[in-house]
């Protein structure tokens, strides 16, 4: 087997070559020299001639057993050099074609001959014209000289090739799999294989420290202990730590989970870095500074109970690395523990001499035992089959399994390969293939998943080895990766037939997918699994490269396709550049003044280039050379800056793929400048442009942005267009687009002019297209009425004065029968008159709103799709009846269809007879006042598919009517969903098999039967019903529950969640409530407040409820709630009781997680709340009676909370004895004004020099106190060890006291801080005041602060910013007020990577910023600043040069 050329590559290419050329010397007979024509056409025929001899040697390789590194050094080197020869006459190829494209765009005249070849004198074009003076006839000469010369010596390698296929080529060669390999925690695999006793040992000796696999204890409890879990690779070692490292008990158990891949390369500072990543992430001191991160390790895991889990371990040798490793690990409380995962033996042995004093278990994790491992190899071989239709290939399959020695990656990928042919000779084959015994060690994998390659379509295998050069455990996305290797040439368009690439490419890659080469990810994207990254590494090491760091001076000149990370930018300058590279894909995370200029240098000469990717954050300016790329066909551009486009893509006549992400570019204005400057560069002449997307975050715009863009007749993907009334921008531009594919959606149908232009859209002709969408912009009418004045406007028609006239007119008492002397001034006839005219005018606008309107359904029907279509939306049509094609079943195969903003269709089309119609939405039309029977289509079954249906804002719809047989009506429908129709009283029955119901603002009075045919009430079964979810929201009308289907509860048997709120004339529940309900889980009920009806608590609710939320009413239930053991989430909202229950009857609620009281209004106590012993959640609002929250009154019953939420308690005073609830990590108080303490209060409390000495035993995710005027200190914090993110907004009294402290004896920036103990990560305070308050005031370690109000800046606030300098890593400042430049300390901010200002309009200076800043953003600022922060011309500029990304706007 070869991987460098494949025959039928280069046959093509010759043989395309022969006839370009020949077509091009008839052509160009009369300019071109007749001696290098004839010698030439000479070449080309030698060429011919022997071709043959060349497809039997390309053909034995390439079905041969050898790989490149095994064949004959001479036979190898000539491959490489027809390779050569083969892309020089693909380049050549494109050079033609690149001419003859620009021949029809601008004519033979508009060629532009380099400045090399253009004659400047008479002479001197008659002695160009008699030598040949076109480029193009010297390159031919060149391409047929070098495959002439590679041809000739075919002849010496054919014998050699000869007995290539009974060679026998076994030479040992060492495996590298040792090269870099992320993983993750997240677990990967749904279900494991045969590791049960493993996990359970396991998970045992990470939950017992004393637990020992042979039942002994151990000896030395108090330390900490490490596992060693060898294994070869593909064995599973990964899957099962990710399964055992995410087991809830073990995550409950450790304080501290650390997972570190460390793969190749042990350096402790890296693994130490990984362990500490997000305390230091950004800093590059602590990222090579060992003695740092031991501290920072050693601080994050002391007296902490931790996990560490090592994944791809290789070093054995290093025994000074492993020291420094383990040295601050030593620190970590008992019970601690290290899991090292590993291939290699002896690395198990270098853990424990390392650990000595430690316990040190080891784990050899052998391969799956047969009877496991054949589940697992039928899970993939018959993945989406049924297994016993199967029996014969089970039996081959068990052979097969017997072969792969238990290794579950082998079975996943055999297992997928032989899922793709289901045929008993095939596998056959494969169980007769020569696989090496596994038990050998890691060799035999590599050879076993060689073998999987090696039965790979042959057509698959450089799409898989193009995948090398991107890094391990890369996301890929589908569609990108398809387009890359199109543009890259690994799909020839000679191979599609009349496929299109995409096809072709999407049939490779669910071929890769099937056979479990790649694996789809949870975020629907694709990787490569570790040891089949580094066998396509192995594979295409001379044809795909991926450079590293700072070594690029190893590049093969044999390179094709080269992938380049790195930090230094000066490497560019002098990297290899080989010469027939297709694929450059090159990322850089630093800046560079320079780098424009070194991508330049890069990509000169690489002329061969298809395919070119760039990503950095700092790449503030387009690489020109771009132009002279001639060959390119995708270009990916990625980078954080905002940057002009060049005219640097006009006459890249084969690009395909162009995709720009220009992150800096705020909103879609932006993105269309930019769009425009594309659009001045020609842009409509890319006509093999098939993708083009302009990206920033979440907005994208569309090349449809482009006047004159239906030239871009390849085009593949069109999302939107919105047409305009002006050329390059009309609905015909849609004329040439035959190849548009996936959805379009169409804008501004009412500036198509008339049914002509509609017409000459063509659409009939996108057979491609999956989903069309229709929608008309510019008639809002969404409040008006749909007829009359009203609808047309009345108010943008008539004169303000006009307006006033007529008032007074129609209001002044004014008899003029009776003979009123008004002088010359005749009131009546001018009122008269002016009623004359208005009512001439309205009639003139509604007659030509009612011609606009006819005019828009005569445009609609001319629009027809192709009759492929799959979805359909038609939005804002303001025609009266639906398009003729829809009512005709013209597009028969739809399965979507919505319609929207229809406001005068007054009838709906025949829709039930689409027999494949899966969805259906009718939204928002008003003018519907009835759903006839017409909509059913007089089919036998009315829509047969349908499965889910919405109805939305209808609001005159009255009548829904059935036709009398209709037990055929939804057969199939799930989901059900009505909402804004306010009129319909009532709806057909259900079918049993609907799993959702969703009810909201409907005129309902009772709720609809199931509907049941005379065959399945005969039966003598139990009928069911298969609804799962029923929701009904502010229904007006429904007065009781007890009828319709909820009556039935015994057909209920799915039945697990019900909302029922907003029915405020509800009087009746089913009967026995919801107790027949036996599945409910989840109940949401409002009962209405002001009915004189009282609801009984009696055989109110099932005992399976596990939800349950009442508002209303809620004093009634109380008693019976106390007795749902199950319960785990309870919300009580709205109630008149002045008293909650007693801790007694709260006691029985042993599951309960979550509580929520809101608006108890009378309650002064919480009663029995204290004692809910597993209660994680409290929430407690608009309780405006309690005065006091005291945690020690229910002893330690609310030990286990972890979230405290107290909003709008006007009365509260005290929230104390907090260290009941030392548990707690979160804290949320707002708007509680009487709130005057916060208090651990233990009862060892004591103070030594007026401060708290007790030990700090809180720490909190979220601290955030609002809107507590009152509150006097924070004295709380000085019992929290840390605190994630904490918020401070409008404490006067807090503030005024900060002030006190401050003036007292605040801690200046040069002294030694009191106690630094407290750990903030973000803080957000709305007054800078808070700063100097006690505990924040002695802050050290803060990574993210905003200030939200900064016109109170002082030194004393500057002073805070320094003590945090070393860590402070995201400012945020809002509303500066005066303030004209920002303090001199920020130099200082040596951690600083983000600095956002906002609404600074008297800012004019900025102080020189640190080195460390990547980000720079100021929004509302002086238009002054902006003008001095202009790049490279501004004054300021200098200060912020150096930062990536800069964002000044005023």
């Amino acid at each position: 087997m070869a991987e460098i050329v494949a025959g039928w590559v280069a046959e093509v290419t010759i043989t395309k070559l022969v006839q370009t050329a020949y077509n091009f010397f008839i052509k160009q007979s009369d300019r071109l020299d007749w001696i290098n024509q004839r010698s030439a056409a000479e070449g080309l025929g030698r060429l011919q001639t022997r071709y043959e001899q060349v497809h039997e040697v390309l053909a034995r390789i390439e079905n041969g057993p050898v790989s490149m590194d095994e064949m004959d050094p001479g036979l190898r080197s000539w491959l490489w050099q027809f390779r050569d020869a083969v892309e020089a006459a693909d380049n050549l190829l494109d050079d033609f074609e690149h001419r003859r494209l620009q021949e029809q765009l601008h004519g033979e005249e508009g060629i532009k001959v380099p400045s090399v070849y253009r004659p400047t004198s008479k002479f001197i074009k008659i002695v160009r014209s008699a030598w040949g003076s076109d480029p193009l006839m010297d390159k031919l000469a060149q391409v047929v000289k070098q495959l002439d010369g590679v041809v000739a010596n075919t002849g010496d390698f054919l014998i050699l090739v000869y007995n290539l296929e009974y060679r026998i080529v076994r030479d040992e060669r060492r495996l590298e799999m040792a090269r870099s390999r992320e993983t993750g925690s997240l677990q990967t695999e749904s279900k494991i294989f045969g590791r049960e006793k493993e996990v359970k040992d396991i998970r045992s000796w990470l939950l017992d420290s004393d637990f020992d696999f042979t039942g002994n204890l151990g000896a030395r409890s108090n330390s900490i202990s490490v596992m060693t879990m060898v294994g070869i690779g593909g064995v599973g070692k990964t899957t099962l730590l990710q399964e055992i490292y995410n087991d809830t008990k073990v995550k409950g158990f450790f304080s501290k989970t650390m997972w570190v891949c460390v793969s190749s390369t042990f350096s402790a500072p890296k693994i130490l870095y990984k362990m500490v990543e997000d305390e230091c992430k950004g800093n590059i001191i602590f990222k090579e500074n060992l003695d740092l991160l031991q501290e920072a390790v050693r601080k994050k895991i002391t007296s902490q109970r931790f996990l560490l889990v090592l994944d791809d371990v290789w070093d054995d040798e290093n025994h000074e690395a492993w020291n420094n490793l383990i040295a601050p690990l030593r620190n970590g409380k008992s019970g601690s523990k290290i899991l090292v995962a590993t291939r290699v033996g002896s690395v198990a042995i270098m853990v424990q001499n390392v650990m000595k004093d430690s316990i040190h278990k080891y784990c050899h994790l052998k391969s799956l035992e047969y009877e496991d491992f054949i589940p697992l190899l039928n899970r993939y071989a018959f993945a989406g089959v049924n297994l016993n239709d199967y029996r014969d290939l089970q039996l081959v399959g068990q052979q097969i399994a017997k072969k792969l020695g238990g290794i579950p990656l082998l079975g996943k990928i055999v297992g997928g390969q032989l899922n793709s042919f289901l045929d008993y000779d095939y596998w056959v084959r494969v169980l007769d293939s020569d696989v090496m015994d596994l038990q050998e060690g890691d060799k035999k994998v590599f050879e076993v998943l060689k073998l999987s390659y090696q039965n790979l379509p042959t057509k698959l295998h450089a799409c898989f080895r193009y995948c090398s050069i991107f890094p391990e455990d890369y996301d890929f996305e589908k569609d990108e990766l398809i387009r890359m290797w199109m543009a890259a040439g690994l799909i020839p368009e000679s191979q599609v037939g009349r496929n299109r690439l995409e096809d072709v490419g999407e049939e490779y890659f669910n071929l890769l997918v099937a056979k479990s080469f790649l694996n789809e990810t949870q975020w629907e994207t694709y990787s490569i699994h570790d040891s089949l990254h580094n066998l396509a590494c192995s594979l295409s090491k001379d044809e795909c490269w991926s450079v590293q760091g700072n070594d690029s001076k190893n590049v093969p000149q044999t390179i094709r396709h080269l992938s380049v990370r790195i930090d230094d930018i000066s490497i560019l300058k002098t990297m290899p550049r080989p010469r027939y590279l297709r694929t450059l894909v090159v990322q850089f995370n630093s800046s560079a003044q320079d780098l424009a200029f070194a991508l330049n240098t890069l990509l000169r000469g690489l002329s061969s280039l298809r395919v070119l990717k760039l990503c950095g954050p700092s790449i503030d300016e387009f690489p020109m050379v771009i132009a002279d790329l001639l060959h390119l066909r995708y270009i990916s551009f990625d980078t954080d800056c905002d940057i002009s486009i060049p005219n640097c893509f006009n006459k890249l006549y084969h690009l395909q793929v162009i995709h720009l992400y220009l992150r800096a570019c705020k909103n879609e204005s932006d993105l269309k400048v930019r769009s425009q400057e594309m659009a001045n560069h020609a842009f409509s002449k890319l006509t093999r442009l098939r993708y083009f997307g302009l990206f920033s975050e979440d907005i994208t715009c569309s090349v449809s942005l482009f006047a004159g863009f239906g030239k871009l007749t390849s085009l593949q993907k069109l999302e939107k267009f919105n047409v305009r009334d002006e050329d390059g921008y009309k609905l015909s531009e849609l004329k040439e687009l035959d190849n548009l594919h996936y959805s379009l959606e169409i804008g501004g149908i009412e500036n198509v002019r008339n049914y002509t232009e509609a017409t000459e859209a063509f659409l009939k002709n996108k057979r491609f297209l999956h989903s069309l969408s229709f929608i008309w912009n510019s008639y809002n009418l969404d409040s008006e009425e749909t007829t009359g004045l009203g609808f047309i406007g009345l108010e943008e028609t008539t004169e303000p004065e006009e307006l006033d006239l007529e008032e007074k007119a129609g209001s002044d008492n004014v008899s003029f029968e009776e003979n009123v002397d008004l002088g010359d001034f005749d009131l009546d006839q001018k009122t008269n008159s002016y009623d004359f005219d208005l009512q001439e005018e309205t009639e003139h606008i509604e007659l030509e709103q009612e011609e606009d309107f006819r005019k828009d359904e005569e445009i609609l029907n001319c629009l027809k799709p192709n009759s492929q279509l799959k979805e359909l939306s038609i939005n804002g049509y303001v025609g009266k009846t639906p398009p003729i094609w829809l009512i005709n079943e013209s597009i028969g195969d739809l399965i979507s269809v919505t319609l929207q903003g229809c406001h005068r269709i007054t009838e709906l089309p025949p829709l039930g007879k689409l027999r494949f119609l899966k969805t259906l939405h009718l939204i928002n039309l008003p003018a519907i006042t009835e759903i006839r029977c017409d909509i059913y289509g007089g089919q036998a079954n009315f829509f047969p598919m349908l499965e889910e249906f919405k109805m939305s804002d209808m609001p005159k719809l009255k009548e829904w009517f059935v036709i009398n047989q209709a037990d055929n009506l939804f057969p199939k429908l799930k989901s059900l969903c009505l909402s804004s129709c306010p009129l319909l009283e009532q709806i057909p029955p259900i079918p049993l098999g609907i799993n959702e119901i969703d009810f909201n603002d409907v005129g309902l009075s009772s709720l609809p039967h199931y509907r049941t045919n005379q065959k399945e009430e005969s039966s003598s079964s139990v009928l069911s019903s298969s609804l799962s979810s029923l929701i009904i929201w502010n229904c007006p009308n429904l007065a009781s529950l007890a009828e319709g289907f909820l009556q039935t509860q015994k057909y209920l048997v799915s039945l697990s969640k019900v909302e029922i709120r907003g029915c405020e004339r509800l009087i009746s529940l089913p009967n026995g409530g919801f107790t027949g309900l036996m599945s409910l889980k989840d109940l949401f009920i409002e009962f209405p407040p002001t009915t004189s009806t009282t609801f009984s608590s009696e055989e109110m609710f099932p005992i399976s409820i596990e939800s349950l939320c009442i508002v209303d009413q809620v004093e009634n239930f109380l008693p019976k709630l106390l007795c749902l053991t199950n319960l785990s989430f309870l919300e009580l909202e709205r109630s008149e009781t002045a008293f909650l229950p007693m801790e007694e009857e709260f006691r029985k609620l042993t599951k309960l997680s979550y509580l929520a009281i809101y608006q108890f209004r009378k309650i002064k106590s919480l009663g029995g709340v204290y004692s809910l012993s597993c209660l994680n959640d409290l929430r407690i609002h608009g309780c405006h009676m309690l005065e006091m929250i005291d945690f020690e009154m229910g002893g330690k019953g609310l030990s286990k909370l972890l979230f405290l939420e107290i909003q709008d308690c006007k009365e509260l005073i005290f929230l104390q004895n907090l260290y009941v609830v030392s548990s707690l990590k979160d804290l949320n108080i707002e708007r509680c004004p009487k709130l005057s303490s916060l208090t651990f209060e233990q009862k060892s409390f004591i103070r030594e020099n007026g401060r708290p000495n007790t030990q700090k035993s809180m720490t909190f995710h979220g601290f955030n106190i609002r809107d507590c005027r009152e509150l006097e200190s924070l004295e709380l914090l000085h019992y929290v060890a840390s605190v994630d993110r904490a918020s401070i907004f409008r404490c006067q009294k807090l503030a005024n006291e900060a002030l006190i402290q401050s003036s007292r004896d605040f801690t200046t920036a040069n002294s030694t801080p009191r106690d630094n103990s407290l750990l903030v990560n973000a803080l957000t305070v709305d007054n800078p005041s808070y700063l100097l308050l006690e505990p924040i005031r002695e802050l050290t370690s803060i990574k993210e602060l905003m200030i939200q109000d900064c016109s109170r800046l002082c030194a004393l606030s500057e002073s805070f910013l320094l003590q945090n300098r070393g860590s402070m890593r995201e400012l945020y400042l809002q509303e500066l007020g005066d303030l004209e430049s920002l303090p001199e300390v920020f130099e200082e901010l040596c951690s600083l990577t983000t600095l956002d200002v906002q609404e600074a309009m008297k800012l004019k200076s900025l102080p020189q910023m640190p080195a460390s800043l990547k980000i720079l953003r100021i929004e509302f600022c002086n238009p002054e600043l902006q003008e001095k922060c202009q790049r490279r011309i501004g004054e300021l500029w200098p200060k912020i040069a150096h930062i990536p990304s800069i964002n000044i706007i005023p």
